[in-house]
């Protein structure tokens, strides 16, 4: 993924079972030249939540 924007791009997806309970996973990127492509790096976070919470 590469962005055409300067900025940080922040993608979230959520996932919710029948339970309630939800599970997000956030993907960030930052928009580099392909020059600095050996440097780039992309940050993926997982979060769990529990409904019950």
């Amino acid at each position: 993924y590469t962005s055409l924007s300067s900025d940080r791009q922040t993608i979230d997806v959520y996932v919710e079972d029948n339970f309630g309970r939800m599970q997000q996973l956030t993907f960030s990127f930052n928009n580099e030249k392909a020059e600095n492509k050996e440097k780039s790096s992309a940050t993926v976070t997982k979060v769990l939540k529990d409904a019950d919470n």
